[in-house]
């Protein structure tokens, strides 16, 4: 198996933005939301600039292994958040984000490499920190899917994300809103 951590990715994949020539005609995501999302709706969202889309392909096959959608966002900390991420001196509470909207990866792909998910999370990170030519961007955020993948809170974890502790959590919460900081 090929780790994308560890290895020179360009050996083995690049990742562009989503566009009319590039957008595949299949993808099997282990969730099917996430297909109908590449397939059918990510392309309309990006020309509606609701949500930018970039797909990570394989070099050798030419094939989608992966993708990650982005929109804007901002993450709301209470005051005890606000001192755990140094930001207790300033006067408000919400703080300028990415949001990670879609992120799914080929069920095809999953046997040849690891660590897909999280190098494109690695690639939100960077972008994030891109965002801050023009604005300001401090956070990764995600409102990860734990209705179609309870498991999905271990993942972002793993990569650096906390829980938010001011969201409240019911049988009927579908997501659960997470947050990373970009300079830690």
């Amino acid at each position: 198996m090929i780790d994308l951590l560890s290895v020179d990715f360009s050996d083995y994949v690049k990742v562009e933005k989503l566009s009319e020539q590039n957008i595949p005609d299949s993808f099997s995501a282990s969730i099917q939301e996430y297909s109908d999302y590449l397939l059918n709706r990510a392309l309309k969202s990006q020309e509606s600039m609701i949500a930018n889309t970039y797909l990570l392909t394989e070099n050798d096959s030419g094939k989608v292994m992966a993708f990650i959608s982005f929109v804007c966002d901002s993450v709301s900390f209470i005051v005890d958040e606000k001192s755990d991420v140094s930001l207790a001196d300033f006067p408000f509470s919400n703080f300028p984000a990415l949001k990670v909207a879609q992120l799914a990866v080929s069920v095809e792909f999953k046997k040849k490499y690891i660590n897909i998910g999280s190098f494109l999370l690695s690639f939100a990170r960077i972008q994030a920190f891109m965002l801050n030519e023009f604005t300001a961007c401090r956070f990764l955020t995600v409102d990860a899917d734990i209705e179609n993948n309870p498991s999905v809170i271990e993942f972002y974890k793993k990569n650096g994300f906390q829980r938010l502790s001011d969201k409240k959590y019911t049988k009927k919460t579908k997501i659960c809103c997470m947050y990373k900081d970009i300079l830690s």
